[in-house]
């Protein structure tokens, strides 16, 4: 198989993987038409068809959808934490709820209306005056809006420490 033509776009969907041997967990990192790339822990080989399940959520629906490995990502351990090991995967067969979560058609088009998702950012705030901490992820579209939202959320008495993407 050769290089894929079409640009991903990352996401952060749980799923599971069913294989032969069982299932196993994993979370998908980026989505496309034609393909996504799944960390995970297994390690089936190249070629074989895996059904992926997408997990439901509160913002998506659950989905079934056929596979084939196109690829391993492996991993040392020691950077496992920094780059994720997993598999990228062509899609065989998949529902109309696939296409319309990660905002496409099945002819491989991104449906432009769809905006992608937002950045989260870790923003640490100290309550003035106090020994009193908190930390909250905010999905926000840069640093400033991250810090705004999370004083607006606590309120004036609170003071931003810090502010780091996620």
């Amino acid at each position: 198989m050769g290089r894929r033509k079409i640009e991903r776009k990352k996401r952060r969907i749980p799923c599971s993987l069913l294989m032969e041997r069982g299932a196993t967990g994993g979370i998908i990192i980026d989505v496309s038409p034609t393909g996504l790339f799944i960390q995970t822990t297994a390690r089936p080989p190249a070629g074989i068809p895996v059904d992926v399940e997408i997990s439901e959520t509160d913002s998506t629906p659950a989905v079934k959808l056929r596979v084939r490995v196109a690829r391993q990502k492996v991993v040392p351990p020691q950077l496992v934490a920094i780059s994720g090991r997993g598999i990228g995967v062509e899609i065989l067969d998949a529902p109309t709820e696939y296409y319309e979560l990660v905002g496409a058609t099945p002819a491989g088009e991104w449906d432009e209306d769809v905006a992608p998702p937002l950045p989260s950012f870790r923003v640490k705030l100290a309550l003035s005056g106090t020994p009193r901490s908190r930390i909250l992820t905010i999905k926000s579209e840069s640093n400033e809006a991250a810090k705004n939202a999370a004083v607006e959320q606590l309120g004036d008495d609170w003071e931003v420490v810090s502010v780091e993407s996620v």
